[in-house]
């Protein structure tokens, strides 16, 4: 089972939870929902995207259940960036980190190391990375 060693690592003793928790019917019916209404998005490269990836990767902050999160992972899969994602959910002790960075909590967040850019809200940043990294 792949959820046991993660558990494992970075559960802190807390018991595997039971394989019917894992696919709740309201976490798949919000998981898909999104996927119907915008197919294909965020599921392939975009003819578009550059050869050449970025020297440095990106760096998000983000959480899975933030469906503005969401739109940003799907422009940096389109265009095919290398990106580290730092998850701060609300109770993670990373969502602190954010604020000593940015001085917000707030995600989406996308620093590029490459152009010096640090932006927050996704129309920004998805806007951000298609004038930058589209050919």
């Amino acid at each position: 089972d792949i959820v046991a060693p993660l558990i494992g690592r970075y559960g802190e003793g807390a018991p595997l939870p039971p394989p019917s928790r894992y696919f709740l019917p309201s976490a798949l019916l919000t998981g898909w929902v999104p996927s119907l209404l915008r197919p294909a998005k965020g599921a392939r490269v975009h003819p578009q995207a550059k050869a050449e990836p970025p020297e440095r990767p990106l760096l998000l902050y983000s959480y899975d259940g933030n469906q503005f999160c969401r739109l940003v992972r799907e422009a940096l899969v389109e265009l095919d960036l290398p990106y580290t994602l730092r998850s701060v959910a609300k109770g993670s002790p990373r969502r602190e980190q954010l604020r000593e960075r940015s001085g917000r909590t707030t995600a989406p967040y996308l620093e590029d190391e490459n152009t010096g850019a640090a932006l927050f809200e996704s129309a920004d940043i998805v806007s951000y990375l298609w004038r930058t990294y589209a050919a």
